[in-house]
Order: C-alpha cells, then structure tokens, then sequence
C-alpha cells in the first residue's frame, strides 16, 4: 500500500533508522529489500545488503538477499567472493558456507562444495537444505553410500523435501534396491501433487517416471528369482 510505497512513510523511516545507527544490520537490510522490491533499484540495493553483512557476517537474510541480487545479474564469481569471505570470517555463518556451497556444485567443484556444506552443518547441524546440498555433491562424485545417509538426513528434518526424496528414490534405485525406490518415489508424489498445485509439475512428472522405471526394474528381478506372483 502507500505506506510501502510512498517514500515519506516507509523509505524516510528506514533512511532514518540507518543515519541514527550505521551499525544496525536490519535497517541496512530493510533498507536493500525496499531499494530490491519496492524502488527496483538492484545498485542501491546491493550497497545496503553489502553494509549489512559488513555490520555483521550472521546476517542471513541480508547475505541471501544480496546473493540472490548477484545471481540473478548473472554475476557468480561475485557472489562466490562474497559468500567465501562471509564463511572465513564467520564460522557461524551458517548461510554463507551453505550458499558456498551451492555455488561449488554449479562450477562442479564437489570436492570443495562438500567441504563447505559441512562447514554450515558444523553450525547448524539439523539444517535440511544443508543436509541435500551434501547429498547432492556425495551424488555427483558416485559417493553413493554416503549420498544416502545424507538425504535421509533431510527428509528427516524435513519430511516433505520433494528433491531429497526424488533423489534418495534414484540412488536406490541405482543401488538396486528397488523396493525401496518404489516406495520412496511413492511418498514423493505425494509430496510433489501438493506441491506442483503452483508449478509446472515438473516434480510430479519425475516421481511418476521413477516410480515406473523402480516397479519394472522391480518386477523384472521378482520374475528372475521365480517370484512370477510377487511379479504380477
């Protein structure tokens, strides 16, 4: 409404703030939101942001937003830089070491993206997001094993992680336990039917496919091992 909008209201007031306290990491991180969302102002915002996390490493919200600014100009190698020096500065900063290593991931850089995943889990060890990250890269280098117990790690922090399950299903699946990929693509598709009310459905569309590919696969070995009824 006009309050948002109309600079004297909201604008002056987090100005204000900011000028009062130049120390103050959520006037400086409001301040980047309304330059962000409000003003559509992405260089004033990221000057706001960027005095935040100056203010204080842990500001997560500051750090998310001004990364998130980054990613979308296309400027990864900055937000890279920006989450690696959040991460050597602050142990703590649980956001900075998980976003590092998301960043890691796209570059393909496993090794170093595993490292810094368990750098956020030293600070939040029941983050979930974290938790798929690592499980994500153990993924991607074959590390099967321990892909597995990470993702069973986040889905039980968070039962309704739809890529955790879709994934966990597919490395079942790879590991020939088939059984278990089936019911885990099942309990996907629940999750991704409620989720997919607002998408493409591209998440449904994946557990259907896993799901058929586990119950052949599935039906295939029942039918090797003479189990021709189980099969049916």
């Amino acid at each position: 409404g006009n309050y948002v909008t109309d600079k004297k209201f909201c604008f002056n007031h987090l100005l204000q703030a900011a000028q009062l306290d130049s120390e103050s990491c959520e006037a400086f991180t409001l301040l980047g939101r309304y330059y962000s969302q409000v003003a559509q102002d992405s260089e004033r915002a990221r000057k706001c942001f960027q005095r935040a996390l100056a203010n204080d490493d842990n500001a997560e919200e500051a750090g998310q937003w001004l990364c998130d600014e980054l990613h979308r100009q296309g400027q990864y190698v900055l937000e890279e830089s920006i989450c690696a020096e959040a991460a050597e500065n602050s142990a703590t900063a649980t956001w900075a070491w998980r976003r590092l290593g998301c960043c890691q991931i796209r570059q393909q850089n496993f090794t170093n993206a595993i490292s810094s995943f368990y750098g956020a889990l030293r600070a939040s060890p029941e983050d979930s997001t974290t938790w798929e990250g690592l499980g994500a890269s153990y993924q991607e280098m074959g590390m099967l094993t321990s892909a597995k117990k990470a993702y069973e790690k986040a889905i039980s922090d968070s039962p309704k992680r739809e890529y955790s399950l879709l994934q966990l299903a597919r490395v079942e699946y790879t590991l020939a336990s088939y059984d278990h990929a089936a019911e885990l693509y099942t309990r996907a598709l629940e999750v991704c039917e409620e989720v997919d009310q607002e998408s493409n459905g591209a998440c449904k569309s994946s557990a259907l496919f896993g799901l058929a590919q586990a119950n052949l696969a599935l039906a295939n070995k029942l039918s090797k091992d003479g189990a021709y009824a189980a099969a049916d």
